[in-house]
Protein backbone atom coordinates (compact mmCIF):
# COMPACT_ATOMS: atom_id res chain seq x y z
CA UNK A 1 0.00 0.00 0.00
CA UNK A 2 1.30 3.42 -0.93
CA UNK A 3 0.05 6.15 1.33
CA UNK A 4 -0.79 9.27 -0.62
CA UNK A 5 1.32 12.18 0.54
CA UNK A 6 -0.23 15.63 0.39
CA UNK A 7 3.08 17.28 -0.41
CA UNK A 8 4.04 15.21 -3.44
CA UNK A 9 7.56 15.42 -4.81
CA UNK A 10 9.22 13.75 -7.74
CA UNK A 11 11.01 11.45 -5.33
CA UNK A 12 10.02 10.90 -1.73
CA UNK A 13 13.00 11.31 0.60
CA UNK A 14 13.97 8.74 3.17
CA UNK A 15 12.70 9.50 6.63
CA UNK A 16 14.51 9.41 9.94
CA UNK A 17 14.23 6.76 12.62
CA UNK A 18 11.93 8.89 14.77
CA UNK A 19 8.99 11.23 14.30
CA UNK A 20 6.34 13.18 16.19
CA UNK A 21 2.61 12.47 15.80
CA UNK A 22 0.49 15.58 16.42
CA UNK A 23 -3.23 15.66 17.18
CA UNK A 24 -4.97 19.05 17.35
CA UNK A 25 -8.18 18.64 19.32
CA UNK A 26 -10.70 21.14 20.61
CA UNK A 27 -9.23 21.37 24.11
CA UNK A 28 -5.64 20.14 23.76
CA UNK A 29 -2.78 19.64 21.36
CA UNK A 30 -1.24 16.21 21.93
CA UNK A 31 2.17 15.13 20.70
CA UNK A 32 3.71 11.66 20.83
CA UNK A 33 7.35 10.90 20.10
CA UNK A 34 7.96 7.59 18.32
CA UNK A 35 11.12 5.70 17.49
CA UNK A 36 11.15 3.08 14.74
CA UNK A 37 13.06 0.04 15.93
CA UNK A 38 15.13 -2.32 13.77
CA UNK A 39 12.32 -4.88 13.90
CA UNK A 40 10.07 -2.36 12.08
CA UNK A 41 8.02 -1.80 15.22
CA UNK A 42 7.20 1.42 17.01
CA UNK A 43 8.32 2.46 20.46
CA UNK A 44 6.57 5.28 22.27
CA UNK A 45 9.26 7.47 23.80
CA UNK A 46 7.42 10.54 25.01
CA UNK A 47 4.01 12.17 25.31
CA UNK A 48 3.03 15.79 25.79
CA UNK A 49 -0.15 17.83 25.76
CA UNK A 50 -0.99 21.47 26.13
CA UNK A 51 -4.24 23.34 26.65
CA UNK A 52 -5.84 25.31 23.85
CA UNK A 53 -7.85 28.43 24.52
CA UNK A 54 -11.58 28.08 23.89
CA UNK A 55 -11.42 30.01 20.62
CA UNK A 56 -8.18 28.55 19.20
CA UNK A 57 -10.00 25.65 17.51
CA UNK A 58 -13.73 25.68 16.82
CA UNK A 59 -15.59 22.79 15.19
CA UNK A 60 -12.26 21.44 13.95
CA UNK A 61 -11.29 24.73 12.29
CA UNK A 62 -8.06 26.38 13.44
CA UNK A 63 -9.18 29.93 14.14
CA UNK A 64 -6.08 31.15 15.98
CA UNK A 65 -2.97 29.89 14.22
CA UNK A 66 -0.51 31.54 16.64
CA UNK A 67 -2.27 30.08 19.69
CA UNK A 68 -2.29 26.59 18.15
CA UNK A 69 1.38 26.85 17.17
CA UNK A 70 2.33 27.84 20.71
CA UNK A 71 0.41 24.87 22.07
CA UNK A 72 2.11 22.52 19.57
CA UNK A 73 5.55 23.74 20.64
CA UNK A 74 4.69 23.27 24.32
CA UNK A 75 3.33 19.76 23.74
CA UNK A 76 6.37 18.75 21.68
CA UNK A 77 8.77 20.14 24.28
CA UNK A 78 7.08 17.99 26.91
CA UNK A 79 7.27 14.91 24.67
CA UNK A 80 10.97 15.56 23.99
CA UNK A 81 11.89 16.09 27.63
CA UNK A 82 15.29 14.45 28.29
CA UNK A 83 15.43 13.17 24.69
CA UNK A 84 18.82 13.89 23.13
CA UNK A 85 18.36 12.77 19.52
CA UNK A 86 17.36 15.15 16.74
CA UNK A 87 13.75 14.93 15.49
CA UNK A 88 12.98 16.24 12.01
CA UNK A 89 9.69 14.65 10.90
CA UNK A 90 6.07 14.88 11.99
CA UNK A 91 2.69 13.39 11.14
CA UNK A 92 -0.54 15.34 11.60
CA UNK A 93 -3.94 13.80 12.25
CA UNK A 94 -7.17 15.24 10.88
CA UNK A 95 -10.41 14.93 12.82
CA UNK A 96 -13.74 13.88 11.38
CA UNK A 97 -14.90 17.49 11.43
CA UNK A 98 -12.25 18.31 8.83
CA UNK A 99 -12.34 15.12 6.76
CA UNK A 100 -14.68 12.68 5.10
CA UNK A 101 -14.03 9.03 4.37
CA UNK A 102 -15.86 6.19 2.66
CA UNK A 103 -15.35 3.00 0.68
CA UNK A 104 -16.04 2.48 -3.02
CA UNK A 105 -16.37 -0.94 -4.66
CA UNK A 106 -15.88 -1.48 -8.40
CA UNK A 107 -15.88 -4.56 -10.64
CA UNK A 108 -13.69 -4.59 -13.72
CA UNK A 109 -13.88 -7.21 -16.48
CA UNK A 110 -10.43 -7.82 -17.91
CA UNK A 111 -9.91 -8.09 -21.67
CA UNK A 112 -7.39 -10.93 -21.35
CA UNK A 113 -8.10 -13.15 -18.36
CA UNK A 114 -5.16 -15.44 -19.10
CA UNK A 115 -2.55 -12.74 -18.44
CA UNK A 116 -1.14 -12.12 -14.98
CA UNK A 117 -2.50 -9.15 -13.05
CA UNK A 118 0.29 -6.59 -12.78
CA UNK A 119 1.00 -3.55 -10.61
CA UNK A 120 0.27 -1.07 -13.42
CA UNK A 121 -3.21 -2.57 -13.87
CA UNK A 122 -3.99 -2.25 -10.16
CA UNK A 123 -2.70 1.32 -9.97
CA UNK A 124 -4.86 2.30 -12.95
CA UNK A 125 -7.96 0.87 -11.28
CA UNK A 126 -7.04 2.59 -8.01
CA UNK A 127 -6.54 5.95 -9.73
CA UNK A 128 -9.92 5.74 -11.47
CA UNK A 129 -11.65 4.97 -8.17
CA UNK A 130 -9.87 7.90 -6.49
CA UNK A 131 -11.04 10.29 -9.21
CA UNK A 132 -14.66 9.15 -8.84
CA UNK A 133 -14.38 9.21 -5.04
CA UNK A 134 -13.19 12.84 -5.09
CA UNK A 135 -16.35 13.94 -6.89
CA UNK A 136 -18.47 11.94 -4.46
CA UNK A 137 -16.58 13.38 -1.48
CA UNK A 138 -17.12 16.94 -2.67
CA UNK A 139 -20.86 16.35 -3.03
CA UNK A 140 -21.13 14.60 0.34
CA UNK A 141 -18.97 17.11 2.20
CA UNK A 142 -21.03 19.96 0.77
CA UNK A 143 -24.24 18.22 1.86
CA UNK A 144 -22.99 17.62 5.39
CA UNK A 145 -21.45 21.08 5.85
CA UNK A 146 -24.14 23.02 4.02
CA UNK A 147 -21.92 24.94 1.61
CA UNK A 148 -20.39 24.35 -1.81
CA UNK A 149 -17.12 25.08 -3.64
CA UNK A 150 -14.86 23.15 -1.25
CA UNK A 151 -11.47 22.07 -2.59
CA UNK A 152 -10.69 18.65 -1.13
CA UNK A 153 -7.41 16.74 -1.21
CA UNK A 154 -6.88 12.99 -0.91
CA UNK A 155 -5.10 12.11 2.36
CA UNK A 156 -5.65 8.33 2.61
CA UNK A 157 -6.23 5.67 -0.02
CA UNK A 158 -6.23 2.01 0.91
CA UNK A 159 -7.40 -1.12 -0.90
CA UNK A 160 -9.26 -3.03 1.81
CA UNK A 161 -10.77 -5.86 -0.26
CA UNK A 162 -9.52 -7.47 -3.45
CA UNK A 163 -11.28 -10.34 -5.23
CA UNK A 164 -10.38 -12.20 -8.42
CA UNK A 165 -13.30 -14.11 -9.94
CA UNK A 166 -15.08 -13.99 -6.59
CA UNK A 167 -12.17 -15.21 -4.45
CA UNK A 168 -10.48 -13.03 -1.81
CA UNK A 169 -6.85 -12.27 -2.66
CA UNK A 170 -4.34 -10.63 -0.33
CA UNK A 171 -1.77 -9.84 -3.05
CA UNK A 172 -3.37 -9.86 -6.53
CA UNK A 173 -0.19 -9.37 -8.58
CA UNK A 174 0.57 -12.57 -10.49
CA UNK A 175 -2.97 -13.96 -10.36
CA UNK A 176 -5.01 -14.64 -13.47
CA UNK A 177 -8.74 -14.01 -13.75
CA UNK A 178 -11.56 -12.40 -15.66
CA UNK A 179 -13.26 -10.18 -13.06
CA UNK A 180 -11.42 -7.98 -10.55
CA UNK A 181 -13.44 -6.61 -7.63
CA UNK A 182 -11.78 -3.86 -5.62
CA UNK A 183 -12.93 -2.00 -2.50
CA UNK A 184 -10.98 1.19 -1.89
CA UNK A 185 -11.21 3.38 1.20
CA UNK A 186 -10.49 7.05 0.56
CA UNK A 187 -10.34 9.98 2.96
CA UNK A 188 -10.31 13.64 1.94
CA UNK A 189 -9.71 16.92 3.76
CA UNK A 190 -10.11 20.59 2.77
CA UNK A 191 -7.09 21.90 0.91
CA UNK A 192 -6.96 25.09 2.98
CA UNK A 193 -6.77 23.09 6.21
CA UNK A 194 -3.92 20.97 4.86
CA UNK A 195 -2.00 24.06 3.78
CA UNK A 196 -2.42 25.45 7.28
CA UNK A 197 -1.00 22.26 8.78
CA UNK A 198 1.98 22.58 6.44
CA UNK A 199 2.52 26.15 7.67
CA UNK A 200 2.31 25.03 11.30
CA UNK A 201 4.90 22.29 10.71
CA UNK A 202 7.22 24.72 8.95
CA UNK A 203 6.75 27.22 11.77
CA UNK A 204 8.05 24.73 14.33
CA UNK A 205 10.89 23.56 12.10
CA UNK A 206 9.58 20.08 11.28
CA UNK A 207 9.14 18.25 7.99
CA UNK A 208 5.51 17.21 7.55
CA UNK A 209 5.81 13.74 6.03
CA UNK A 210 2.08 13.03 5.75
CA UNK A 211 -1.40 13.90 6.98
CA UNK A 212 -3.90 11.19 7.90
CA UNK A 213 -7.50 10.82 8.93
CA UNK A 214 -7.49 10.06 12.67
CA UNK A 215 -10.24 7.50 12.19
CA UNK A 216 -8.35 5.73 9.41
CA UNK A 217 -5.26 5.45 11.63
CA UNK A 218 -7.33 4.12 14.53
CA UNK A 219 -9.03 1.46 12.39
CA UNK A 220 -5.67 0.39 10.87
CA UNK A 221 -4.42 -0.24 14.39
CA UNK A 222 -7.50 -2.03 15.68
CA UNK A 223 -7.68 -4.31 12.64
CA UNK A 224 -3.97 -4.99 12.19
CA UNK A 225 -4.06 -8.55 13.58
CA UNK A 226 -6.81 -9.95 11.31
CA UNK A 227 -8.07 -7.18 9.02
CA UNK A 228 -10.66 -9.21 7.13
CA UNK A 229 -12.23 -10.39 10.42
CA UNK A 230 -12.62 -6.94 11.98
CA UNK A 231 -16.14 -5.48 12.01
CA UNK A 232 -17.41 -2.74 14.28
CA UNK A 233 -18.78 0.70 14.93
CA UNK A 234 -16.02 3.07 16.09
CA UNK A 235 -17.06 6.03 18.24
CA UNK A 236 -14.47 8.66 19.16
CA UNK A 237 -15.84 11.36 21.50
CA UNK A 238 -13.78 14.55 21.39
CA UNK A 239 -14.22 18.02 22.79
CA UNK A 240 -16.55 19.58 20.23
CA UNK A 241 -17.74 16.55 18.30
CA UNK A 242 -18.01 12.78 18.00
CA UNK A 243 -16.48 10.89 15.08
CA UNK A 244 -18.18 7.68 13.96
CA UNK A 245 -17.03 4.99 11.53
CA UNK A 246 -18.72 1.79 10.36
CA UNK A 247 -16.16 -0.91 9.57
CA UNK A 248 -16.60 -4.17 7.68
CA UNK A 249 -13.76 -6.63 7.02
CA UNK A 250 -11.20 -4.12 8.26
CA UNK A 251 -12.33 -1.43 5.82
CA UNK A 252 -14.20 1.75 6.70
CA UNK A 253 -17.51 1.81 4.85
CA UNK A 254 -18.19 5.44 5.80
CA UNK A 255 -17.50 8.06 8.46
CA UNK A 256 -19.80 10.60 10.07
CA UNK A 257 -19.34 13.40 12.60
CA UNK A 258 -21.92 14.80 15.00
CA UNK A 259 -21.55 18.15 16.74
CA UNK A 260 -21.83 16.79 20.27
CA UNK A 261 -18.73 16.29 22.38
CA UNK A 262 -17.36 16.77 25.87
CA UNK A 263 -17.80 20.53 25.76
CA UNK A 264 -21.50 20.05 24.99
CA UNK A 265 -21.94 18.30 28.33
CA UNK A 266 -19.99 21.03 30.11
CA UNK A 267 -21.99 23.84 28.50
CA UNK A 268 -25.31 22.19 29.44
CA UNK A 269 -24.19 21.74 33.05
CA UNK A 270 -23.08 25.38 33.16
CA UNK A 271 -26.32 26.70 31.62
CA UNK A 272 -28.79 24.57 33.55
CA UNK A 273 -27.06 24.81 36.93
CA UNK A 274 -25.92 28.42 36.52
CA UNK A 275 -22.22 27.70 36.89
CA UNK A 276 -19.23 29.09 35.01
CA UNK A 277 -17.79 26.93 32.22
CA UNK A 278 -14.66 26.11 34.25
CA UNK A 279 -16.70 25.21 37.35
CA UNK A 280 -19.01 23.03 35.23
CA UNK A 281 -16.01 21.22 33.69
CA UNK A 282 -14.55 20.58 37.12
CA UNK A 283 -17.88 19.27 38.46
CA UNK A 284 -18.24 17.01 35.41
CA UNK A 285 -14.83 15.47 36.09
CA UNK A 286 -15.57 15.11 39.80
CA UNK A 287 -18.89 13.41 38.97
CA UNK A 288 -17.12 10.79 36.87
CA UNK A 289 -14.62 10.25 39.69
CA UNK A 290 -17.43 9.91 42.27
CA UNK A 291 -16.21 12.90 44.28
CA UNK A 292 -19.36 15.07 44.38
CA UNK A 293 -21.79 15.38 47.25
CA UNK A 294 -25.05 13.46 47.03
CA UNK A 295 -26.97 16.61 46.07
CA UNK A 296 -24.53 17.68 43.35
CA UNK A 297 -24.26 14.10 42.08
CA UNK A 298 -28.03 14.09 41.55
CA UNK A 299 -27.98 17.48 39.78
CA UNK A 300 -24.96 16.89 37.56
CA UNK A 301 -25.92 13.29 36.85
CA UNK A 302 -29.38 14.35 35.71
CA UNK A 303 -27.95 16.84 33.19
CA UNK A 304 -25.39 14.32 31.94
CA UNK A 305 -28.02 11.59 31.46
CA UNK A 306 -30.27 13.97 29.52
CA UNK A 307 -27.35 15.04 27.34
CA UNK A 308 -26.34 11.43 26.71
CA UNK A 309 -29.92 10.78 25.53
CA UNK A 310 -29.59 13.62 23.00
CA UNK A 311 -26.15 12.36 21.98
CA UNK A 312 -27.48 8.83 21.44
CA UNK A 313 -30.26 10.18 19.23
CA UNK A 314 -27.65 12.02 17.15
CA UNK A 315 -25.50 8.86 16.88
CA UNK A 316 -28.56 6.91 15.70
CA UNK A 317 -29.35 9.48 13.00
CA UNK A 318 -25.72 9.50 11.86
CA UNK A 319 -25.70 5.72 11.46
CA UNK A 320 -29.02 5.73 9.60
CA UNK A 321 -27.58 8.37 7.25
CA UNK A 322 -25.02 5.83 6.01
CA UNK A 323 -26.36 4.11 2.91
CA UNK A 324 -25.85 0.51 1.86
CA UNK A 325 -25.88 -1.15 5.29
CA UNK A 326 -28.38 -4.00 5.73
CA UNK A 327 -27.09 -5.06 9.15
CA UNK A 328 -24.75 -3.02 11.34
CA UNK A 329 -21.90 -4.63 13.32
CA UNK A 330 -22.92 -5.52 16.86
CA UNK A 331 -19.67 -4.42 18.49
CA UNK A 332 -19.02 -0.77 19.33
CA UNK A 333 -15.49 0.47 20.08
CA UNK A 334 -15.50 3.53 22.32
CA UNK A 335 -12.63 5.97 22.67
CA UNK A 336 -11.79 9.65 23.01
CA UNK A 337 -11.03 12.04 25.84
CA UNK A 338 -14.73 12.56 26.64
CA UNK A 339 -15.64 8.86 26.58
CA UNK A 340 -14.97 8.41 30.29
CA UNK A 341 -18.36 9.81 31.42
CA UNK A 342 -20.17 7.68 33.96
CA UNK A 343 -23.15 5.79 32.55
CA UNK A 344 -22.12 6.04 28.91
CA UNK A 345 -21.38 2.33 28.43
CA UNK A 346 -24.66 1.24 30.02
CA UNK A 347 -26.77 3.68 28.02
CA UNK A 348 -25.06 2.64 24.78
CA UNK A 349 -25.97 -0.99 25.42
CA UNK A 350 -29.63 -0.15 26.07
CA UNK A 351 -32.04 -0.88 23.24
CA UNK A 352 -34.12 2.30 22.93
CA UNK A 353 -31.69 4.52 21.02
CA UNK A 354 -30.92 1.85 18.41
CA UNK A 355 -34.38 0.35 17.89
CA UNK A 356 -34.36 1.50 14.25
CA UNK A 357 -30.79 0.29 13.60
CA UNK A 358 -30.70 -3.28 12.26
CA UNK A 359 -28.32 -5.53 14.23
CA UNK A 360 -28.21 -9.31 14.39
CA UNK A 361 -27.04 -9.42 17.98
CA UNK A 362 -27.22 -7.32 21.13
CA UNK A 363 -24.72 -4.45 20.94
CA UNK A 364 -21.55 -4.93 23.01
CA UNK A 365 -19.48 -1.91 23.99
CA UNK A 366 -15.69 -2.18 24.26
CA UNK A 367 -13.42 0.63 25.39
CA UNK A 368 -10.24 0.98 23.34
CA UNK A 369 -7.13 0.97 25.51
CA UNK A 370 -3.74 2.35 24.63
CA UNK A 371 -2.02 -1.03 24.62
CA UNK A 372 -4.32 -2.15 21.79
CA UNK A 373 -2.84 0.61 19.64
CA UNK A 374 0.81 0.43 20.66
CA UNK A 375 2.96 -1.43 23.17
CA UNK A 376 3.68 1.02 25.97
CA UNK A 377 6.05 1.00 28.88
CA UNK A 378 5.87 3.67 31.54
CA UNK A 379 2.85 5.54 30.20
CA UNK A 380 -0.62 5.61 31.69
CA UNK A 381 -3.19 3.79 29.57
CA UNK A 382 -5.59 6.70 29.36
CA UNK A 383 -8.18 7.04 26.63
CA UNK A 384 -7.06 10.49 25.54
CA UNK A 385 -3.79 9.11 24.13
CA UNK A 386 -5.40 6.42 21.97
CA UNK A 387 -6.15 8.55 18.91
CA UNK A 388 -2.80 10.40 18.62
CA UNK A 389 -0.95 7.15 19.40
CA UNK A 390 -2.74 5.44 16.52
CA UNK A 391 -1.11 7.93 14.12
CA UNK A 392 2.16 6.11 14.73
CA UNK A 393 1.19 3.32 12.34
CA UNK A 394 0.80 5.87 9.55
CA UNK A 395 4.36 7.07 10.03
CA UNK A 396 5.58 3.48 10.15
CA UNK A 397 3.78 2.44 6.92
CA UNK A 398 4.99 5.57 5.17
CA UNK A 399 8.56 4.89 6.23
CA UNK A 400 8.36 1.27 5.04
CA UNK A 401 7.13 2.37 1.62
CA UNK A 402 9.58 5.22 1.08
CA UNK A 403 12.77 3.78 2.55
CA UNK A 404 12.79 0.84 0.18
Amino acid sequence: MKLPIFFRKSKTPKHSENFIAIDIGSDFVKAILFEVEETATLKMIGFGKHYLNLKDVQAGVISNKDGVQEAIIAAINEALLNYTKEVKDCVFGVSGEMSIGFSTTVRVTRKNSTEDINEKEILEIKKKIEDVALLQAQREYSRLKGYNDIDLELINSDITIFKVDGFFVTEPIGFKGKVIETTLFTAFAPLNHLKLLQQLAAGIGLNLITVSSNMYALVKNLSKEEPTEFNGIIVDIGGDSTDIAVVFSGGILATRTISVGGRTFTRRIANLLDWSFSDAENKKLMYSDGKLSEEETHKVGGVIDETIDAWLAAVSLALLDIEGVKTFPSKLYLTGGASYMTGLDEMLEEEDWKKNIPMRQHLKVKRVTLNEVISVDGFEKQSEIVVPASLGIIGLILRENTNE
